[in-house]
């Protein structure tokens, strides 16, 4: 039986779905400031906290798996896992086309759609949707038996989380660090939506901490050490090189 209970993945599931929850009640009550909390950048799209309200409960479903090591959960969580990819997979087409492909969104936000501006108003970005891709992939790949999974996992949470993190140095170099299919290129993650993907990463990446790759990095050994002296400057030098 795996030592870890999971406590982090839980909170941090239970945590992502109240914060979408502010964010859905902020869309249906139009309160902007909570949407957009910095003006100059994009505001979080309705779609979007739609995906992080699946998410968090993928999250809690994988935790449930781990702590009872029922299959059941994680079934259950790979199911929303293809339903988001499909839905970003979905997106991802619209961006390619250059058109959208439905308005089925428009059920649920018919009349704020437009307020939100963005390539398709109220569609996820593309890095958006990008994330949410590899993050259902990694619940697909998730299997709390298999050694070599949970490092595939890992790794693919790693990679969904590159997105976050070129747009946050993006915003902080004033940057646009993505090319838009077919587009110009921009930086249209929202703000919320980069402290919300945060909260999903560390999320994911808590389910086996002493496992996988994970154990490289929080190990006790001179290989661990050493990776986690080098983390600040992988992160700080590009920042720093960037103002040059």
């Amino acid at each position: 039986m795996r030592s870890s209970p999971a406590v982090i993945p839980v909170w941090g599931g239970i945590g992502l779905f109240v914060a979408s929850g502010l964010q859905y009640i902020a869309w249906q009550f139009d309160l902007a400031w909570l949407r957009r909390p910095i003006p100059a950048f994009p505001a979080i799209f309705p779609w979007t906290v739609i995906g992080f309200s699946g998410t968090s409960v993928l999250i809690i479903l994988l935790a449930s798996a781990v702590r009872t090591g029922s299959a059941g959960f994680q079934a259950a969580a790979k199911v929303i896992g293809v339903a988001i990819g499909l839905v970003s997979l979905a997106f991802l087409a619209e961006y390619l086309l250059g058109q959208p492909v439905s308005a089925f969104d428009a059920l649920l936000f018919k009349h704020l759609l437009f307020k939100a501006g963005g390539s398709f108003p109220g569609r996820p970005a593309q890095q958006t949707c990008t994330t949410f891709l590899l993050l259902a992939i990694a619940a697909l790949v998730f299997d709390r038996k298999d050694k070599r999974r949970i490092e595939v996992f890992q790794a693919v949470v790693a990679l969904a989380m590159f997105c976050p993190l070129l747009a946050i140095f993006g915003y902080v170099l004033f940057a646009t660090v993505f090319q838009t299919l077919g587009g110009t290129p921009t930086t249209e993650m929202a703000v919320p939506t980069l402290v919300l993907f945060c909260i999903a990463g560390v999320a994911f990446l808590s389910f086996f901490p002493k496992e996988g790759l994970l154990s490289l990095l929080l190990g006790n050994d001179l290989a661990a050490t050493t990776i986690r002296r080098l983390v600040p400057t992988v992160v700080l030098v590009p920042l720093a090189l960037g103002w040059i």
